[in-house]
């Protein structure tokens, strides 16, 4: 009959053992525009297989925990700079310290067309009208549109 010393060493076993061969590592480092040499806040990291990031502090500082050792491609980006997409090895149990460099870049963005419509045809001023009702404000040009503070 075994004894409740050993099926405690048995269950140390199970529980311990599965646990050594599960390490973790950990990437750090922090986001900087390449310009200036500032730290970039709220830098997006991303290690793009995992699906798994984190955002830069106001320091550019970032942490990603609980990634398997391998090799990964890092995506960084942030608005107004160019995205940078780098291949990193991460020693299974380890930390890699690994800090990124964004160049400004342009943002281009889609068309966008404003118009207005009051409802009723808009005439033109002519110089006899501006001469018989001279305006001095705004208000005067636009009484129908006049602003009140609230």
């Amino acid at each position: 009959m075994p004894s409740s010393k050993n099926n405690s060493c048995i269950l140390f076993m199970m529980v311990v053992f599965p646990l050594i061969g599960y390490s973790q590592a950990v990437l750090t480092g922090i986001v900087m525009n390449e310009s200036t040499g500032d730290p970039l806040a709220g830098a997006h990291i991303v290690v793009a297989s995992l699906e798994k990031g984190t955002l830069t502090d106001h320091q550019g500082r970032f942490q990603i925990g609980g990634i398997a050792g391998g090799d990964y491609e890092i995506v960084v980006t942030h608005i107004g700079y160019t995205s940078l997409h780098e291949r990193v090895s991460i020693a299974a149990d380890g930390k890699l310290i690994r800090d990124f460099l964004l160049s400004p870049g342009k943002v281009v963005l889609a068309d966008i067309v404003v118009s207005a419509g009051t409802g009723r045809p808009v005439t033109a001023l002519s110089q006899v009208d501006i001469r018989l009702r001279p305006v001095s404000t705004s208000q005067d040009c636009c009484p129908a549109y006049s602003l009140t503070a609230t």
